[in-house]
């Protein structure tokens, strides 16, 4: 197994300006094929660094949704990162693709101003499983893109969803789990905004009474769309 070269778990804030070894690891360790082909390249090696400092600057915003995060992170690692291999451009793209998702997150200081960064959905929030129902194995994965509503119509359903274009919204925080934790106090500003702004919600799929909907005992992340 690959080792996750940037500090995956641990939750640091890295400030100050990049070294020319750069690299959140020491190279001279180096023993995947994937390490050594970040080591052999000073611009993939400045990329690691920045996402040890990008990762940690979101876990530190996240608050209680930085377990939702590692989560998240390890999928990216497994399915994004490693699936490059030790190709350099493939692994480059992968680097900025990850850091733009991270940008919405950073407090200031580990924000990046000297690297153009992919324009993709960008994760503005993680909301924690609930803690009364956290179930013990995930569905399919579920995403739905749209506006961001206060559910009020559905009594069943009732509390803040993501309503698609012409379609019916789907709830992801229930009304009687709403709290005031800082990753739902995000959802709670956003659906309060007064603007255009759409947004995607990811999580996995719970169905109840025959009717698909997210799972509130799994991690939902919730992307502002470019």
């Amino acid at each position: 197994m690959e080792r996750l070269s940037f500090g995956i778990m641990c939750v640091l804030v890295i400030s100050g300006s990049v070294s020319a070894s750069a690299a959140s690891f020491d190279c001279t360790k180096a023993k995947s094929k994937i390490e050594k082909a970040i080591c052999s390249d000073q611009n993939l090696s400045n990329l690691d660094e920045y996402l040890g400092r990008y990762y940690g600057g979101a876990a530190e915003t996240l608050k209680d949704g930085v377990a939702c995060l590692k989560s998240d992170q390890r999928t990216w690692v497994k399915t994004k990162r490693d699936a490059c291999g030790p190709k350099v451009g493939c692994l480059t793209n992968a680097y900025l693709g990850r850091l733009a998702t991270l940008d919405g997150l950073q407090p200031g200081v580990t924000a990046l101003k000297n690297i153009e960064l992919p324009r993709v959905p960008t994760l503005i929030t993680t909301i924690p499983p609930t803690a009364d129902s956290p179930s013990a194995k995930p569905g399919k994965p579920i995403r739905v893109s749209g506006k961001m509503v206060y559910e009020t119509n559905d009594i069943y359903n009732q509390g803040y969803a993501v309503k698609p274009d012409g379609g019916k919204p789907k709830t992801f925080i229930f009304d009687m789990d709403f709290g005031s934790s800082p990753t739902h106090e995000t959802v709670r500003a956003l659906t309060a905004q007064a603007d255009n702004a759409r947004y995607e919600v990811r999580g996995f799929v719970s169905i109840e009474g025959g009717e698909s909907g997210f799972d509130q005992g799994q991690c939902r992340y919730v992307y502002r769309l470019p």
